[in-house]
């Protein structure tokens, strides 16, 4: 009995050891560069910044999407009963419909509107 728990304990502690010497960090050994190496790599990296300068375009999160893109949804509220909006305006066209659309580059749909229940 006593040799298969000293097998086991074995056991777990090499599988420990491995775990451990796979999450250890690990040290690049540096090698000497020749004069023409570090040159060559210098250049290449200017004209790789100067490539990446001209490709990277810089991104917004809160900025226009383009093109327009449409949202579809429903409401559960009828606006001639819960809601009142100025003269010209509507549930499909109001301040902040066209917010979203100039500004964010969303359009706002709904697919239906049911009556606001009573309860």
């Amino acid at each position: 009995m006593s040799k298969k728990i000293l097998c086991r304990v074995l056991s777990v502690m090499l599988i420990i050891v491995f775990l451990l010497a796979a999450c250890g960090k690990q040290e690049e050994v540096e090698t000497p560069k020749t004069e023409t190496q570090t040159q060559s790599e210098s250049t290449g990296k200017q004209e790789g910044q100067a490539d990446q300068e001209i490709e990277e375009e810089v991104y917004d999160p809160f900025g226009k999407i383009e093109p327009t893109i449409e949202i579809t949804g429903v409401r559960d509220a009828h606006p001639e009963q819960v809601l009142k909006y100025p003269e010209g305006d509507s549930l499909h066209d109001n301040i902040w419909t066209r917010y979203y659309e100039n500004e964010l580059g969303i359009k706002l749909k709904y697919l239906w509107i049911t009556p606001f229940g009573d309860t």
